[in-house]
């Protein structure tokens, strides 16, 4: 029965003393803060975290305004376009989303020196000491431009629409793009960034120029339409092609694009029929020809820079490629195996394989003690499969830490690659991180198990963990099907780095002794062959229930423990959560019971049963069809059981069952096959 649906009580709320277990023992500790500074954060912390991906939706939809903003908004205001129709309706959304954008900065967390602050008053205070005031005056010139809007063209709210010429002095904040970078550091590193890399910064170049240019274009149609002139002329009076009409007496439409046109030649210092002929327009031009001068070159340079990078990386792939021919010519490889090497080779250039910390020199820049810091951090996630593992990590940090540092490196297989071979001897166990990893047995004692691995393996996959507790041979084939990653962990220095604390040292070689036994016991009848991804019976709660009663009681507390540091409420149907810690942990010391986790990492109360399946040449299934008790006869059909008691096994379970209730001898019956069913009850 899962603990969580045991033990349940607020301990935010309650503020009990939980009775917790040091090493073998009790000692009393405030709950509150056990589960308030737990790495697992409490759902509306974890809400505050702002690259949650409802966070990154909902400032893409607020960076698709703000082109809403820079495109239509310049317009309207510089050709006195009224607001009607789908105009409206997007200013109406425009001004919705900006209003709750400003409403949710008070609930979206900040990083501070690489810490994540999700602190309530914190968020709120640095919110109110930033960009509030700011926020609040633009949502409100948004509201009162639509309410101007909407009122007419004699009602006095119609002055909004000069107060929304001060909008595009707001315009200067929303183009601090603090969204647009969040989305850019998610996406940077995304497989279609790096494939068109040069494209994307193509094509985010060019919208940053017509954007820019677009509001420069209205500004020269504003400057032209209403500043003032000491000629008596604007550039607007001027002929259209040495025709009678003016531009101020054209179509929209074109007076829009000539100044657009007049826009674009001036940031690259193009050539263009219109000239000012008036001081404000003279300095207006100045202004823009120096904005080109330093905008276009930085573009080209940019430009450049990215064709030049990839021109390099091509080089540097052509140049592999030719030394990868004069070797194979000069060794006197011809044929087949020429052919084959150099398509390889070519097909993996082409792809980046997952980076390591040999290919960050930049780290090396780091302190040790930060370097240990990251590494452990990057092997959290996947050590957290093995309920060994995550109870040292738990229960002992510095053991942890130096089983990371010194047991545990990342392998990147490419695709084809073997990451063990039949008959090698093992140095270690792996994780599979990621990526395809397929495992095919290849010795006949053992392909006679009738078992088949089929597929690629799944994250967390553990191969050849007996590697980590005795000398082990692998008896299949593990291989790489495409670019993956695991984690490699190597038996003998894991056995040093978690021999410090006397505690974790005891538990990791009462563990490792009942892995061994039930290794070298399995073997038919009783149970198939162990290989490389399977041996029988070695599931965590099998193997703590074979460990010393010590060992057994001090999983049962860091189980507990650990429980009530990774979850906010806790439910108990109104016992005290020490009251039935202490029942579960009297439960593990009598034997009736074992707490550990499973492989998901939850706490559970694991009881074993032995139940006999005895059938007959003609399949009929000896069953038991009641119980005496106090003479009278009870109905209760079932199939032979027998609850295991302080460390048994099953086999001793079995002929203890069958000496007791049948009156036979072990050695009349022989076992034809075990399997083992792991039933959960809520």
């Amino acid at each position: 029965v899962r603990i969580r649906n045991v033990i349940a009580k607020c301990a935010f709320q309650q503020r009990q003393k939980t009775a917790m277990i040091s090493e073998y023992g009790w000692h009393q500790a405030d709950a509150t803060n056990e589960v308030a500074t737990a790495s697992g954060a409490s759902g509306l912390a974890a809400f505050r975290n702002p690259g949650l991906l409802i966070w990154l939706v909902f400032d893409a939809f607020a960076i698709i305004l703000l082109l809403y903003d820079l495109t239509i908004m310049p317009y309207l205001l510089a050709w006195q376009v009224p607001l009607e129709g789908v105009v409206r309706g997007l200013a109406i959304s425009s001004a919705i989303l900006r209003t709750a954008d400003m409403a949710t900065a008070f609930f979206k967390g900040f990083y501070q020196t690489g810490e994540l602050v999700v602190n309530q008053w914190a968020i709120a205070h640095r919110y109110c000491r930033g960009w509030f005031l700011p926020d609040l005056a633009l949502v409100l010139i948004d509201w009162l431009f639509i309410a101007g809007e909407a009122a007419g063209s004699d009602s006095p709210l119609r002055f909004m629409k000069v107060g929304k010429a001060l909008r595009l002095f707001g315009l200067t904040k929303l183009l601090r793009v603090r969204k647009v970078f969040r989305l850019l550091d998610y996406f940077e590193g995304s497989a279609f960034y790096n494939t068109f890399r040069v494209t994307s910064t193509f094509i985010s170049l060019i919208v940053g120029m017509l954007l820019t240019t677009h509001i420069v274009a209205c500004l020269w149609f504003v400057i032209g339409a209403a500043a003032p002139s000491e000629t008596g002329r604007t550039w607007l009076d001027t002929p259209v092609a040495n025709q009678e009409v003016s531009y101020q007496d054209i179509h929209t439409l074109f007076q829009y694009t000539t100044a657009l046109h007049w826009a674009i030649a001036q940031c690259t210092l193009g050539a263009m029929e219109i000239s000012p002929v008036n001081a404000t327009e003279r300095v207006f031009t100045v202004v823009c020809l120096l904005f080109g001068l330093v905008c276009g070159s930085s573009v080209i340079s940019m430009l450049s820079a990215n064709m030049v990078d990839t021109l390099m990386m091509q080089r540097e792939r052509t140049k592999q490629t030719r030394l990868l021919r004069r070797y194979l010519e000069e060794n006197l490889v011809i044929g087949a195996v020429a052919f084959k090497v150099q398509c390889q080779v070519r097909e993996r250039l082409k792809h980046r394989s997952r980076l390591t910390k040999d290919d960050l020199p930049c780290l090396e820049l780091l302190s040790n003690a930060l370097q240990t810091e990251l590494h452990i951090e990057v092997c959290k996630p996947q050590v957290a499969f093995h309920p060994l593992l995550r109870l040292v990590q738990h229960e002992d940090p510095k053991s942890f830490a130096r089983a990371c540092t010194a047991a545990m490196q990342f392998v990147n297989p490419r695709s084809g690659d073997d990451l063990f071979v039949a008959g090698a001897g093992a140095t270690g166990a792996y994780i599979v991180v990621s990526g395809n990893i397929s495992y095919s047995l290849a010795i006949q004692k053992f392909e006679s198990n009738g078992t088949r691995y089929d597929g690629p393996l799944a994250q967390g996959t553990l191969l050849a963990e007996s590697a980590l507790w005795c000398h082990w041979t692998h008896v299949g084939n593990a291989k790489a099907e495409g670019d993956s990653q695991v984690l490699a962990i190597r038996g003998e220095a894991l056995a040093h780095a978690l021999t410090s604390r006397p505690s974790t040292s005891d538990f990791v070689a009462a563990y490792g002794r009942a892995f061994h036994k039930r290794l070298v016991a399995a073997h038919p009848p009783s149970t198939k062959y162990p290989d490389d991804l399977e041996v029988p019976f070695t599931d965590f709660g099998d193997l703590v229930g074979r460990m010393p009663i010590v060992a057994r009681v001090w999983v049962a507390s860091a189980s507990l423990r650990m429980l009530i540091r990774e979850t906010s409420s806790i439910f108990t149907f109104g016992k005290s959560v020490s009251a039935v810690c202490s029942q579960l942990i009297e439960e593990a010391e009598s034997g009736r019971s074992i707490i550990a986790l499973n492989s998901e990492g939850v706490a559970v109360r694991i009881v074993s049963v032995t139940v006999l399946d005895l059938r007959d040449q003609f399949d009929r299934v000896l069953v038991q069809l009641g119980k005496l008790q106090s003479g009278v006869a009870k109905e209760d059909c079932q199939l032979p059981a027998e609850k295991q008691v302080d460390g048994e096994a099953h086999m001793q379970a079995l002929q203890r069952m069958l000496s007791t209730k049948f009156g036979l001898s072990p050695d009349a019956v022989q076992v034809q096959q075990t399997t083992q069913q792991v039933t959960i009850k809520a």
